[in-house]
């Protein structure tokens, strides 16, 4: 890792997280949702809103993974990334993020709830904001294998296998 990488992850004091990259959480409502109130599939309340910082450092990769709420991502600095998802329809699509609108670059993306994404680095790290609705719950979070995947959207293998690791 890069020296000015590193400088970032401590200043911020992010650490490891499973699906590739560093995060630390920096916000979470202390209103909540009531179980009553939310699908089924949640087994439990959740925060209202919940928010994290996440870096990918250079040459890095958020594994593809999907969560049972919405989540909006901002771009804060660096390169990137590219957001890759495929949608419960099978659709797929490819959005680059960062201050470059006027060059078709995205601010902020939204990603609804089910929605399978993985994001990569392209030059330099990327520092980006996840906002999570209802807030974010690591039991709401899932990383099946490229296998699983494959078998569900067997028209993506090659994205798929490109980003999982397992």
């Amino acid at each position: 890792m890069k020296p000015k990488e590193q400088r970032i992850i401590d200043n911020l004091n992010l650490k490891a997280h499973p699906e590739g990259g560093f995060f630390r959480e920096t916000y979470r409502t202390s209103i909540f949702v009531a179980e009553k109130n939310l699908p089924q599939s949640f087994g439990g309340r959740r925060n209202l809103a919940t928010s994290i910082l996440f870096f990918l450092p250079e040459g890095n990769f958020s594994a593809f993974h999907r969560l049972r709420q919405d989540e909006v991502w901002y771009y804060h600095s660096g390169t990137g990334p590219i957001l890759h998802c495929i949608f419960p329809d099978n659709t797929y699509k490819k959005m680059l993020m960062g201050p470059g609108i006027e060059k078709t670059e995205y601010p902020q993306v939204e990603i609804p709830a089910g929605t399978l994404f993985a994001a990569q680095t392209i030059g330099n790290y990327a520092l980006i904001g996840c906002l999570a609705a209802p807030g974010f719950d690591f039991a709401d979070l899932d990383m099946p294998t490229a296998t699983q995947l494959i078998k569900e959207f067997p028209d993506h293998e090659k994205i798929i296998k490109t980003f999982t690791r397992t």
